[in-house]
């Protein structure tokens, strides 16, 4: 069974690759196949790694098209960035354990799906009822340390400002991805020099620990 699901996994690379999975009267089957390689992420700690790690290998290499249609069918990027932050979040609070390889591989889809993400895919991930404040933050944190672009961080700033997601997080980490997104784009648009930058993260980093 392993064996099989492997080889699934990497066929339908080839085939989600292809031309015919765009097609109008494809879509279906191809987001079912989508959501299908994600849930195996999801069961990271339950399944043969070399499933997941193909898994994630596939998505990887889909063309972005195919995403997009996946996003406005089924939602398919929110559920892969609900699903791998449900996963990193557990690895990182030693809940369930990964490999290191495997927990990187996962780590480099969630930054992948962040940048193809839009605000309303944002959105439909932090509605999720199994993510969480201390999740949330998990993820910022993590976009700090990876030197994420200030697009991400304004979509997910986006996301959480509206009515639904006002009431459900904290305000401080709403504040948080704001106050960033602001710092990243003042950043990639400055000539500022390397102190000039250390000098004004420091700042930002000091009023968030402030509110």
């Amino acid at each position: 069974a392993k064996k099989h699901a492997w080889g699934a996994c990497h066929s339908l690379a080839l085939i989600l690759n292809s031309g015919e999975a765009q097609r109008d009267t494809n879509t279906e089957a191809s987001c079912a196949a989508l959501d299908e390689m994600i849930h195996c992420v999801k069961k990271a700690q339950h399944l043969n790694d070399k499933i997941t790690k193909t898994a994630i290998a596939t998505l990887t290499v889909i063309p972005r098209d195919l995403w997009h249609i996946g996003s406005a069918h089924g939602g398919s990027v929110a559920y892969g960035i609900t699903c791998c932050l449900q996963v990193l979040y557990k690895e990182k609070t030693n809940k369930d354990a990964l490999l290191a390889k495997l927990a990187h591989d996962i780590y480099a889809l969630l930054s992948f799906l962040l940048c193809l993400a839009s605000d309303v895919d944002m959105f439909q991930s932090f509605c999720d009822e199994t993510v969480t404040n201390t999740m949330i933050s998990f993820l910022y944190g993590w976009m700090i340390e990876h030197g994420c672009e200030a697009s991400i961080f304004e979509n997910v700033s986006l996301a959480l400002q509206t009515r639904i997601l006002r009431d459900k997080y904290e305000v401080s980490i709403i504040q948080k991805f704001s106050s960033r997104a602001l710092h990243e784009q003042r950043r990639e648009l400055s000539p500022n020099t390397h102190i000039q930058e250390h000098e004004t993260s420091l700042q930002i980093e000091n009023e968030e620990d402030e509110l």
